[in-house]
């Protein structure tokens, strides 16, 4: 009997031991999941809040000077080629958004990451325009930096398809650096709010606008 008891003692204690250790690596795992889960979300953050500080330098230094400017397809001056292709989501660390409700954020992201793209395009191709070609022409006639020129003057210069061009080019440049940052802080702020649903208790980068 007293055989039997120890028999059955032994095994439970394997058992018990087993399943500890199962259960304590099972937690372990489900921490380490958890970390790079939340490390993730704030490497995405991290991204938006730097694809929103670059569109709003440009909107600073480049569009609110002379955003109100009549002639400000010229006035504004041209940038220096931006790229900035590493600023692009890590999808297969954030897929773990798949698996909540909050799925559609992933595809969110990668939306705003085109969006955000597209307005440092607009940026480029309107400053190549200004550089290459008006500028050049505008210097032959005579037109400085600082005059004093009606519209009339500077379509003369021109000519209508480069002036019509360069106002278009600055038009699409404005529309996408403005509506891009706006929905950068929407992004920003719905990215926020879902990763503290799924993660409650854990910090964050979150940013606004100043």
């Amino acid at each position: 009997m007293d055989t039997i008891i120890t028999a059955i003692a032994t095994l439970a204690a394997a058992y018990f031991g087993a399943l500890f250790a199962f259960k304590f690596q099972e937690r372990n795992e489900d921490r380490k999941i958890k970390a790079s889960n939340i490390a993730a979300g704030n490497r995405a953050m991290f991204l938006l809040l730097r694809q929103f500080n670059e569109l709003s330098v440009v909107k600073k230094q480049i569009i609110d000077p002379h955003r109100e400017h009549p002639a400000k397809f010229v006035v504004m001056r041209p940038s220096l080629p931006l790229n900035y292709e590493n600023l692009r989501v890590e999808v297969n660390s954030l897929s773990f958004l798949l698996e909540t409700k909050h799925r559609q954020i992933l595809m969110d992201l990668l939306i705003e990451e085109n969006r955000f793209h597209t307005a440092l395009q607009t940026v480029n191709e309107r400053s190549k325009l200004h550089l290459q070609e008006v500028q050049p022409i505008l210097e032959k006639a005579g037109i400085v930096e600082g005059g004093d020129y009606s519209l009339q003057q500077l379509e003369e210069a021109l000519g209508n398809r480069l002036f019509i061009q360069i106002s278009r080019a600055t038009d699409e440049m404005l529309d996408h650096v403005d509506s891009g940052i706006k929905s950068l802080l929407e992004m920003g702020d719905k990215l926020y709010e879902a990763l503290r649903d799924l993660y409650p208790g854990e910090t964050f980068i979150q940013y606004k606008a100043t």
